[in-house]
């Protein structure tokens, strides 16, 4: 299984609690015809964002924040690296506990 397809994977698993809690949620591959693949994984809610960024190289960048804050930036290496893989997972599901769910009740 490739690494976009795993997160393909989360997306669509995810898609009724986005729906739930009126998270606009978008997932995307590159075109097959460009010269280096990505995918990308874009959650909104409010002024709350993430943008993950993975190219087919292994490298990924997250981007996560709110309006009047300064966006926090990260760099992983390598998406075959189970820590690093845990790690965006982690702050996926934080942005969806801690902005999301939390600012509901």
């Amino acid at each position: 299984m490739h690494i976009f397809d795993i997160f393909e994977a989360w997306f669509l698993s995810m898609r009724n609690n986005f729906d739930a809690f009126n998270v606009n949620a978008r997932f995307d591959r590159s075109p097959l015809e460009r010269q280096k693949l990505s995918c990308s994984l874009n959650l909104q809610y409010n002024d709350h964002e993430v943008d993950l960024v993975i190219w087919e190289s292994g490298e990924a960048e997250l981007i996560s924040g709110s309006v009047n804050e300064l966006a926090d930036q990260l760099h992983y290496s390598d998406m075959q690296n189970t820590s690093d893989l845990a790690d965006i997972f982690a702050r996926m599901n934080y942005f969806m506990y801690q902005k999301v769910s939390r600012s509901q009740t």
